[in-house]
């Protein structure tokens, strides 16, 4: 294909030259105590590793969503849609270029996403420059409504996996349900949970068989994970879900850790379709640590036991949003972000599929 081409260029090996500086593994640590240890600096005693077993993970690396590779559906030539493709191509290659330099080690993309080649090939080509070891790093990718089903969703990891691995190596780590049925205004409530159920065994085999070390959901909300847990032979290892000062929630998340589950908040900062950054309660905050609001909100998830996915071109960007294992958010603090909530998503509402 185009972008398995393009992603094959010498362009991404220099990258490498210049933005794979080394940077080690850091661990993200999270008070799970009631109480402010300090309002400055958490005490190292008392910081705990976010972890799904096999893997700590610190704030991921997201890679969505560039779904905008055109091609002759779109009324291109050759040539428009190999830059169309080598667009895309590049700059998921260097985010997460970027991002592993910065010691991201949990990368998160989806087949829907158009770039797993590209993550595939910036880890491969990371590994191959010594600035990570690849059971370092845990990718995580996700099966598309389309493939539903226990045969398709089979299918959907196996080209997952191709792609993932340009050198047939390593693929997906973890896999996740992208969403609990079609999106379609015309729904079939019983196909949807006779298709999800049947993705789900799918993963259980993957799990059970070695494929994959951990699975989970996305885009579920309470009534899918109950259905869920009420059917499963395996309990799923992550759900993916929206979280953000102002769609926190709280129920789901709770449901998740009273049954040993770990959630994972992407769009953190609203995709800035939501005033996170001017919000005087998070400024206020993040001046009285000497911090940003983006480094506040991130750590406010690391201590709700929440593992947050950021996603930016900017390579010091990336840096800066690591920067959170030094230091604590008070009791107080905590509190004021949680009055927050407001129950506004900026994604589409997973609650309208049936």
């Amino acid at each position: 294909s185009v972008t398995a081409t393009v992603c094959a260029s010498a362009h991404r090996r220099e990258a490498l030259g210049v933005l794979c500086t080394g940077v080690g593994l850091a661990v993200l640590a999270h008070t799970t105590s009631a109480e402010a240890k300090s309002p400055r600096q958490a005490p190292a005693e008392s910081r705990d590793s976010v972890s799904v077993g096999f893997l700590p993970m610190a704030v991921g690396l997201g890679t969505c969503c560039p779904c905008d590779v055109r091609g002759e559906e779109d009324g291109l030539d050759d040539d428009s849609a190999a830059k169309s493709a080598e667009s895309v191509c590049d700059a998921t290659y260097l985010q997460v270029t970027s991002g592993l330099s910065a010691g991201y080690r949990f990368i998160d993309t989806a087949s829907h996403y158009n770039n797993e080649r590209s993550v595939g090939a910036a880890i491969e080509d990371a590994v191959a420059t010594g600035t990570v070891q690849r059971d370092q790093v845990c990718v995580c990718t996700k099966v598309w409504f389309d493939d539903l089903g226990y045969d398709k969703t089979l299918a959907s990891v196996a080209a997952s996996n191709a792609r993932l691995s340009p050198s047939g190596g390593s693929g997906a780590d973890m896999v996740l349900i992208h969403f609990p049925g079609t999106i379609d205004s015309v729904q079939s409530p019983a196909k949807n949970k006779k298709l999800r159920q049947e993705s789900w065994k799918a993963l259980e085999k993957l799990k059970k068989d070695g494929k994959v070390r951990a699975i989970g959901v996305s885009n579920y909300v309470r009534r899918h994970l109950k259905e869920l847990l009420a059917s499963c032979a395996v309990k799923p290892d992550i759900v993916e879900m929206e979280i953000h000062p102002f769609m926190q929630q709280p129920e789901l998340v709770a449901m998740c850790q009273d049954n040993g589950i770990q959630v994972v908040g992407f769009s953190p900062l609203a995709h800035g379709d939501l005033p996170v950054l001017k919000n005087k309660v998070l400024s206020d905050i993040a001046q009285s640590y000497d911090k940003t609001v983006p480094q506040v909100v991130l750590r406010w998830m690391a201590q709700e036991g929440i593992v947050p996915i950021v996603k930016s071109a900017s390579a010091a960007r990336l840096a800066q949003n690591r920067e959170i294992d030094d230091f604590e958010l008070s009791a107080t603090d905590m509190k004021m972000i949680r009055t927050l909530d407001a129950g506004k998503r900026v994604g589409f509402d997973p609650g309208l599929i049936a």
